[in-house]
Formats: structure tokens, C-alpha cells, sequence
């Protein structure tokens, strides 16, 4: 005892004040002689018995139950034995409400530790803290601390730290509050002490600091206690002086060597090196007894524990490294009530419980056997009484209220959407969550989980796979406190986009240019109202719409031929509005096909050689032309060229007569609109017979003669040449009266006589006369008369045969005089055509020529034959 007071002397401050608390609470004056008589114990480890953990609570400087001694408890499991623990298997608290642990960073430029000039015995309000590195033996990373009875209802507390390096002493307090204390973000701190009891520089009287100081290689560590005290006007933590508590406060440190095999990690690894982890065990309900004359029912409240370590052991030493206050609520006294809450107003009834057992309770919202209903108590704090044993013990219990949110709703979204708009009217909430039923999880929607409650609107994330529909889920809110509401029922509507499908177009139809064209339409749609409009209209047709507002309406066209687009819109009906969707569908009017077969080719005359070729001049459109005999009475021959177009030729054969060639169209569309035809004729017209005509016997007198044709054609042109000379032609055109006659004919040239029909045009073969005469046809009645027989001179005249002419003409020339000669032909309009023959002819000797017709000179022709002075004209009919 005599060590210990020195030591007592040497360390105790220059003003100290012997009461824990005051006005009538004095708990702890003999603490620190309590735990100065501790650290001379020859024990190198202790136990204390309380109930949890099972086998009590041993204090060796280790952490493993059941070592080294079997069937004893301590912070963490240990093998071989009985012996509980206060942590599990993976390092979490089994009681979280009086167990736990803190970490704090180390070897850190990040640490959080007391700024220089921070002092022990500080105001809390003129503490500073900083990020930095603490100094290596005053460096934190863990503590522990634990409360548990024992068997006789004491109430224990363990406390237990570490130091990055065992050089030198080390000094670490576990400061116990019954206020609280804040870690301000601008590097200061704000104390709240009780208002209830006397207070200052932030702190309550009574608060008490437990202090280890151990040592590299050094015994049993040192522990001290003090409180906070007013003394002289200043508050500051003062040394407890306790006596005779050997066997109620004890601490040791790892001295045997390093602990292995921690369940947490400790400045990196999972070991403690020797002499960096310290723990201490301390009879709160012996000190409270030992320092209030016995009485057992005194109490201490505790809401606040603060680890710090610090320079020395004095009371003016400066503070280094902490870890940010811990709240608690540990109850010291006889009878205790386990803390219990906050509780929301919502929550099911709680029975509470206390120690010693048998007592009974009182409060709102309390039954006496301890079933407290937070509903029955109301919002705000409850002070709870448990009397047992002749103690009272009291708790607050606080009762939140419930969050609530009023008249939540989803805004419907559109198919396709990502996000959905979320309101409300108010809230008293700071978090939300949602929980879908099983047929919106089904559909892709999943749980929103608790997160903050933005201002309403606000916005949710949904997959935009989520089919149309409604589903139905929960919202819940939640207050600061965690009190959940009891849900409201929200729901989600997935309006259908609008779709839209004009349909298969109508069949194509044949223009109408009376009725007009009126087709039927086959559209269909979804989700919208259904409207049509004209799309494209480029021949700029008449369109209009009966029950144009439906998916089926009929549309008349009119105006014409031709394609128009026309376009179905759907527009959504949904609120709000999701968008249009629109689609095309074209109908056609095609047109009807025109046939023309043209102007009738002229009547042409009977080719019994070649046949006659008329060509035919058709026309139409819309379609593809072809052409074929529609009536030949007479079964002419008819071959057609290039029939398939619309200006083909057509050669007859086989006879005179008319035939109706007809043009048919047939149209080309899709389909077809049928077809249009269109007649025209053709007329090959028999060629007159050659006239009857004869010479008049000329009297004594003629120096010419007459030949008349018997038995004259009405309608007819007769016409005469002399081949002996070249005198024109003589013409007559013959009504029906009278003769026809032809005279002042030189005796000697011979005639021809060619009837031309003057409907027709054709031209008969001719009757033709030598141009030489070797006896003269006389009348019945005359008289012949003998004259002398004279040899004429040579004549100059020209034959030609056939005539009318095919392909090819035999001429023969003869000359009444001899020099160089010509045979030329002339075209009608005396456009000479061809020089058939040039050079010398022989008086009176016959000269044949072969001349052969090009093909495109089957036309009448004049031929001129001269030599010298001598001329001879005459005509050549062509047959075409």
C-alpha cells in the first residue's frame, strides 16, 4: 500500500476532488486506488464471473476462450472447451446492444487524430481534430468493449485497445459518457451533456475516463480512473481514489508473446505482436456501491464511449489518436432495465427485460409484467421504471412515428418506355422502396429497394420489354428514424403504342368514267383512333372517303387513271398520348384500252399476179394491238404483216370484193380491262373489160377515121391513143347518152382503146389496132372500089406488150428514117424515169427491146421514142 501511494503522489494532479457525483450521487472517489492496488497483483491473469460468456470473463491478455485455461471465456472462440465467447466465429457481436468493436485507420495520412495543442483535461469544445498519421505507439486500430452480469447481479465492463508498435509506454483511455459527443466535419467537436444533472465544458458530472498505461516488457498494466469534477469554477477530469477493489478491476496485457490467429484484422495481419493489445475487467456495481455508503441502487447511465490515447499519463498530457464516439446505452445499477428502442408507433408489442427478475414495471404504453406497446404510448420519449430488490431502475424509450406518403401514383407510361414519373401529395419520409407481385416480377419489374425520397415528381427506372398492362405493387416509406409505413397500394399502366396496317391493297379495277371507281379498304390498327388521308396524288385524281374515321372505309376515285397512295394514321388514345403510327396503301385505277383501225386504204385494183397490198393505219393505246378478217364474202386470200402492231400490210389475192379487217386492243393492265376493237375495209375492184370498139368505115372522102365502142359502160372514161404517132390521147367520159366516137384518127397509126371505171380508177386491157392497114372494113352496103396496089414507105411507131405491163415490157422500134435514136419514159406528171434505149437505128428495120420494170414503177407511163424528126409517143398502164 505503501508503493502505491507513492506512486499515487507522484501522479496525481495538484487539485483533486474526493465525490463522483454530486448531490447525493458520490460513486467512484476510490476508483483509481482501485486500480493502482491492480497493476501490483502477482495473478498473471484473472477472471471475472460473470454469466456471458459462459465460464466468466477472463483477463490475460489473450482472446481466445478456453486459452490457455479450458472452460473460460473471453472475447472470441477458442477450442478444447466449455468456455463462451462475446464475439462469433466471424468476429460479429452475438449481443450487439452490449458488445462491440471499432476500427479506426492506422499508419494513415487519412487517420483522424487530435490536432497539436488538443489536451486531456479540454473542454469538448476546444478539441481539434485532423486528418493525419498518429505517432506509432499511440496508433489505433481497434477496440473492444463488452457489459455482463454475474450470478449476484453485479454489472461488469470490459474494455480492451491495441498499438501499432510496443516501443515505450503507451497510454489509452476509454472514456464512459452519459452525454454525447460529435465529430463536427470543420475539425471540432460538440459535447451535449445531461441536462438533468450538473454539467460543463460539454461533459456531465460523473462522466468517468478508464485509463491503461502498459508498457514494453513491464508488469501488469496500469490502470486509472477519473471523473469529471468541478473544482474552483473549472471542470476537468480529476483521479479517483478508491481503496480495497483488487478483486473487482484488473487488466493485463499479451505479455507471454504475440496472439495469433485473430478473427479480425489487426494493423493488417491476424496477429498482435507482444505487448500491443491490452484489456481490463472493472465491478461497475461494486464501485458504484463501494462509492454511495452501500447503497446498491445507485446508477450510472452511460450513452457515450470514446477511445483515445494520449502523450503521458498526465493530466495536462496531450491527446493524439481517437476513434469517433461510439453511442452506447449502458445502464450501471441494482436494477437495470435492458435498453430497449427506439420503437416505431407501428411496431409489434415488445416485452421488455430487466435484472434482477421479479420486478415490476411502470410507464406509458408498459404492463406491469414488462409488454410494452409502442402504439399504446404514443410518439415521444417514455421514461420506463423496473423496481426490484428495492431498486428502481428507469429507461427511456422512445417512440418514432410512422413515415407516411400521401396519395402516391405512377404516371402511365408508353410501351417501350424506360422511366416512369412517380408523385405524391406529401410525404414524412427520407427513403422509399417498391415490392411488385409476383405477376409484375413475371413481367420484368423488380423490387426497387430502400433509397431516398426525392421531391415528388421524381422518376423510376422500368424495362422497356414490359408488355401493356397494369401491375400492381407496394410502396413503402420509411423516416429518419426507420419507421416504415404500413404500404400503399400503387400500380403501373403500360398503354400500347398505336399500330397501324393499311391492309392488302384492293384489287386493281378499270376506269369507270361515268360511276367512278369505288374501292373497299382493309385497314386495321390498335391502341388508337384510325383516320385516312391522301398520300400521294399525281395524276391529281378526285379521292373521296366515306366513313373515312374507320379502318374500313370505301374511297371513290374519279377524274381519271392512275395510282394514289393513300395513308392510314392510328392515333394513341391513351393519356398521355403515345405518338401515331401511320401506313400506306396504294390503289389503282387502270385505263380502259381505245382501238382506231384508221382510215380505209383506197380501193385498189384486181393484181391477179402480184394480189393487191394495202397498208392499214391503226392506232389505240392501253393496250396490245392484233388484227384478223372479220367478214370476206368473197374468200379472198388475206395474209397479214406484222398483225401485231398497229400499222401492219395486208395482201389480198384470189379475187375482187371487200373485206372488214378489224383491230382488236386487249388490254395490258392487272387485271385486264378487256379490249376495243375497230373495223376498217379493204376493196379490190375488178378491172373493166376491154371496150368493143370498132373503126367506122371512113368514106371516099375521110382523109381520118372514127372508131367508135360499142355498147358504152355509164360511168365509164374511155380513152383512145394512135401507137403510129404521138398525138394525145383522146378521153371520153360516158354518162349513159348518146355514142361514144372517136375521130380525126390518121389513117395508118392504128388505135387503142382502154376503159377506165370512174368509180374505181381500174383501167381495162386495150382493144388495140395495128398501126399499119391492110384493108379497110367497110359497110355491107358499099361499094368496092379497085384502086392500085402501092408499096407504102416505112412507118416510124412503137409496140409494147404486155399492155398494161407487168415486171417486164417488150418493145419494138421502127423508124421511117435512119440516124441516132432514143426510147424514153415518162411518170404522168412528165418526170422522165428512164432512157430504156440510145443509139443508131436503121430505116424501116425493127429494133426489139426487153425492158424490165423496177419494182416501184408499176404506175402509168408515157414512153417517147425519137430519131431525127420523127416522134412516137404512147401510154403504158401499169398493173400494181
Amino acid at each position: 500500500m505503501k508503493q502505491f501511494l507513492n506512486i499515487y503522489e507522484c501522479d496525481k494532479p495538484v487539485s483533486k476532488s474526493k465525490t463522483f457525483f454530486v448531490t447525493g450521487t458520490i460513486i467512484m472517489k476510490n476508483l483509481f486506488l482501485l486500480f493502482i492496488l491492480l497493476s501490483f497483483q502477482t495473478l498473471f491473469g484473472q477472471v471475472a464471473p460473470v454469466i456471458i460468456p459462459s465460464g466468466g470473463f477472463a483477463i490475460d491478455g489473450g482472446l481466445k476462450a478456453n486459452t490457455p485455461t479450458v472452460n473460460i471465456g473471453d472475447w472470441f472462440p477458442g477450442p478444447g472447451g466449455s468456455g463462451g465467447s462475446v464475439f462469433d466465429a466471424s468476429a460479429n457481436p452475438i449481443i450487439a446492444s452490449t458488445t462491440g468493436r471499432k476500427t479506426d485507420p492506422y499508419n494513415s495520412s487519412s487517420d483522424d487524430i487530435f490536432t497539436t495543442g488538443s489536451k486531456f483535461n479540454d473542454y469538448v469544445g476546444n478539441l481539434h481534430w485532423t486528418s493525419s498519421s498518429a505517432p506509432d505507439k499511440n496508433d489505433i486500430n481497434n477496440a473492444l468493449y463488452h457489459v455482463a452480469r454475474d450470478a449476484n447481479n453485479n454489472q461488469w465492463a470490459f474494455i480492451a485497445g491495441d498499438r501499432l508498435s510496443t516501443n515505450g509506454t503507451s497510454y489509452i483511455d476509454f472514456e464512459f459518457l452519459q452525454g454525447s459527443v460529435t465529430k463536427n466535419s470543420d475539425g471540432t467537436f460538440t459535447g451535449t451533456p445531461l441536462t438533468s444533472k450538473p454539467n460543463g465544458g460539454g461533459r456531465t458530472q460523473g462522466d468517468m475516463i478508464i485509463s491503461m498505461q502498459y508498457t514494453n516488457g513491464g508488469t501488469k498494466p496500469l490502470v486509472f480512473i477519473y471523473q469529471w469534477q468541478l473544482s474552483g469554477g473549472t471542470w476537468s477530469y480529476q483521479l479517483a481514489n478508491i481503496t480495497n477493489l483488487d478483486a473487482n478491476a484488473f487488466a493485463e496485457t499479451n505479455r507471454t508473446g504475440a496472439e495469433t490467429g485473430l478473427l479480425y484484422t489487426a494493423f493488417g495481419t491476424n496477429t498482435y505482436a507482444q505487448f500491443s493489445f491490452v484489456e481490463a475487467a472493472i465491478n461497475i456495481t461494486y464501485l458504484i456501491s463501494q462509492l454511495n455508503s452501500g447503497n446498491v441502487c445507485a446508477g450510472l447511465n452511460i450513452n457515450t464511449l470514446w477511445v483515445k490515447t494520449k502523450a503521458s499519463a498526465s493530466s495536462t498530457a496531450a491527446l493524439k489518436d481517437f476513434i469517433a464516439p461510439i453511442p452506447v446505452n449502458f445502464q450501471f445499477g441494482q436494477s437495470s432495465i435492458t435498453p430497449a428502442g427506439p420503437f416505431c408507433l407501428n411496431a409489434s408489442a415488445v416485452t421488455l427485460t430487466a435484472t434482477p427478475s421479479g420486478g415490476t414495471f411502470t410507464g406509458d404504453g408498459v404492463s406491469s409484467s414488462g409488454l410494452f406497446t409502442p402504439s399504446a404510448a404514443g410518439v415521444g420519449s417514455h421514461v420506463i421504471s423496473y423496481s426490484a430488490s428495492g431498486c428502481t431502475a428507469t429507461d427511456t424509450i422512445i417512440v418514432n412515428p410512422v413515415a407516411s406518403i400521401t396519395t402516391p401514383s405512377i404516371g402511365a407510361v408508353c410501351a417501350g418506355s424506360t422511366t416512369a414519373s412517380v408523385s405524391y401529395a406529401s410525404a414524412t419520409a427520407t427513403q422509399y422502396k417498391i415490392v411488385w407481385n409476383s405477376a409484375a416480377h413475371t413481367a420484368g419489374l423488380t423490387d426497387i429497394t430502400y433509397t431516398n425520397l426525392p421531391a415528388s415528381p421524381f422518376n423510376i427506372t422500368i424495362p422497356s420489354t414490359l408488355a401493356t398492362g397494369t401491375y400492381s405493387g407496394t410502396i413503402y416509406v420509411t423516416n429518419a428514424a426507420g419507421c416504415e409505413s404500413a404500404g400503399n397500394a400503387i400500380s403501373l399502366t403500360v398503354n400500347g403504342n398505336p399500330t397501324a396496317s393499311a391492309g392488302t391493297a384492293p384489287a386493281a379495277q378499270c376506269s369507270d368514267a361515268v360511276n367512278g371507281n369505288t374501292f373497299s379498304l382493309s385497314g386495321s390498327g390498335t391502341n388508337g383512333t384510325p383516320s385516312w388521308s391522301v398520300q400521294t396524288n399525281t395524276n391529281n385524281l378526285g379521292v373521296v372517303f366515306t366513313n373515312g374515321n374507320t379502318f374500313t372505309p370505301s374511297v371513290k376515285v374519279t377524274g381519271g387513271t392512275g395510282s394514289v397512295t393513300l395513308r392510314l394514321t392510328v392515333t394513341s388514345s391513351a393519356t398521355p398520348s403515345c405518338g401515331n403510327q401511320t401506313s400506306d396503301v396504294t390503289i389503282t385505277v387502270n385505263p380502259v384500252p381505245t382501238a382506231s383501225a384508221g382510215t380505209a386504204p383506197a380501193a385498189q385494183c384486181y393484181d391477179a399476179v402480184n394480189g393487191n397490198t394495202f397498208s392499214l393505219s391503226g392506232s389505240g393505246t392501253n393496250g396490245t394491238p392484233s388484227w384478223s378478217v372479220q367478214t370476206n364474202t368473197n374468200n379472198l386470200g388475206v395474209v397479214f404483216t406484222n398483225g401485231n402492231t398497229f400499222t401492219p400490210s395486208v395482201k389480198v389475192t384470189g379475187g375482187t370484193g371487200s373485206v372488214i379487217l378489224r383491230l382488236t386492243v386487249t388490254s395490258s393492265s392487272t387485271p385486264s380491262c378487256g379490249n376495243q376493237t375497230s373495223d376498217v375495209t379493204v376493196s379490190v375492184t375488178q378491172q373493166p373489160s376491154a371496150p368493143d370498139a370498132s373503126m367506122l368505115v371512113p368514106t371516099c372522102t375521110d382523109k381520118t377515121f372514127s372508131v367508135q365502142v360499142n355498147s358504152p359502160v355509164s360511168g365509164t372514161t374511155y380513152t383512145l391513143t394512135q401507137p403510129g404517132n404521138s398525138n394525145p390521147p383522146q378521153t371520153i367520159n360516158y354518162t349513159g347518152t348518146g355514142n361514144v366516137i372517136f375521130t380525126g384518127l390518121t389513117f395508118g397509126d392504128g388505135f387503142s382503146v382502154t376503159a377506165t371505171n370512174n368509180a374505181s380508177g381500174c383501167v381495162s386491157a386495150a382493144n388495140t389496132c395495128g398501126s399499119t392497114t391492110s384493108g379497110r372494113k367497110m359497110s355491107t352496103t358499099s361499094t368496092m372500089v379497085v384502086q392500085p396496089i402501092t408499096i407504102e414507105e416505112p412507118l416510124t411507131k412503137v409496140t409494147a406488150a404486155p399492155n398494161p405491163f407487168g415486171d417486164n415490157i417488150r418493145f419494138s422500134l421502127q423508124s421511117a428514117v435512119s440516124g441516132e435514136g432514143t426510147l424514153e419514159l415518162y411518170n404522168i406528171l412528165g418526170q422522165k424515169v428512164k432512157t430504156v434505149f440510145q443509139g443508131y437505128v436503121q430505116k424501116g428495120q425493127i429494133k426489139t427491146i426487153d425492158y424490165s420494170v423496177p419494182g416501184g414503177q408499176h404506175a402509168n407511163l408515157i414512153y417517147l421514142f425519137k430519131v431525127g424528126n420523127e416522134r412516137k409517143t404512147g401510154i403504158l398502164i401499169g398493173v400494181k
